[in-house]
């Protein structure tokens, strides 16, 4: 099985790394494959997204805006066609990004 790991990443003190390194060699253990979208920083952005979108954030929030949601559709697509399964870390970092929430949906359906 491949397991997507959901959680805070933009939001969490750590970029949500922590949690993930931690499970992953208990999946792996198993057999399982993992997907840790906090580990695959480049996805589908361009260079120019990629050095710049979380200095966005503070300076130029609808690039930020646009650069986050083209990050949500690329794990969304993996989720869709990809995974079998997605383990969820819903914290107080979750609650306060669209992410993890659009993560959680696309499980669902």
């Amino acid at each position: 099985m491949l397991f997507y790991l959901s959680g805070s990443i933009e939001y969490s003190p750590d970029y949500g790394k922590g949690w993930r390194r931690e499970l992953t060699p208990f999946l792996t253990s198993l057999g399982h494959r993992v997907y840790d979208p906090a580990l695959d920083e480049k996805k589908n952005l361009t260079p120019e997204e990629l050095k710049n979108f979380r200095r966005w954030k503070t300076e130029d929030v609808s690039l930020f805006q646009a650069t986050i949601r083209k990050i949500i559709d690329y794990d969304l697509n993996i989720i869709e066609q990809k995974c079998d399964a997605v383990i969820v870390l819903w914290d107080e970092y979750a609650t306060k990004g669209a992410g993890t929430h659009a993560e959680v949906t696309a499980a669902y359906r």
